[in-house]
């Protein structure tokens, strides 16, 4: 009875010990891993002091469509218009751009992309971060979701949108990416995570 006493006692100031010496976890002690972090260069994204996050979606604005009808423009400006609004009603922390971003069946090769300018405009003014994926309308035969991509990356400093890696999505789909989300700024662990699938829409360019 005795000896097993001892070794009970001295089992449990091993594991004390253990326990003292362990280091304790903090996630805003810790740097994440380069390969984990898909974003080196932009700003971390994190929750607000009262620990929300706010999300504006846009989808569907189809730029460019019917672009010789006086209803065509018109309805571009109109969306731009409205996005200026939103964003400034609501004062959004991150916004997403779900597909179709362009009518790309009624473009021109010369101008395809220059939609995309358009359409990143309201955000840069508010330096907002954002992302985009990519609908079927988007892959037509004067513009690809890739080339959509590079401009947005070319044209605004906040796009998180990323290329997928090689053999990730195939030459028509591209846009698969995920965004982390922080607590904390300098925190190791994200507490939220935005997965963004491309549809690889309209594979069949010839139909």
């Amino acid at each position: 009875m005795g000896e097993n006493f001892v070794l009970v006692l001295l089992l449990v100031a091993s594991l004390v010990q253990i326990l003292v010496a362990a280091p304790v976890y903090n996630p805003r002690q810790l740097s994440l891993p380069s390969q984990l972090n898909p974003y080196p260069t932009k700003p971390r994204l994190s929750f607000r002091p009262d620990g929300t996050f706010k999300i504006t979606v846009f989808s569907d604005l189809h730029f460019g469509e019917n672009a010789w009808d006086v209803w065509g423009p018109q309805q571009d400006v109109n969306s731009t218009r409205l996005m200026r609004k939103v964003l400034a009603d609501e004062k959004p922390d991150y916004v997403f751009i779900n597909g179709d971003l362009i009518t790309g069946e009624n473009t021109f090769r010369e101008n395809s992309t220059v939609y995309i300018d358009e359409i990143v405009a309201p955000l840069n003014e508010v330096k907002v971060p954002f992302s985009s994926t990519h609908g079927n309308h988007d892959n037509q035969a004067n513009i690809t979701h890739l080339e959509e991509i590079l401009r947005e990356q070319r044209d605004a400093p906040l796009s998180y949108t990323r290329v997928a890696p090689p053999g990730v999505g195939g030459e028509y789909g591209p846009g698969n990416y995920w965004v982390p989300i922080y607590a904390h700024p300098a925190d190791f662990q994200p507490a939220l995570i935005i997965w963004a699938f491309d549809s690889r829409g309209q594979l069949m360019l010839n139909y």
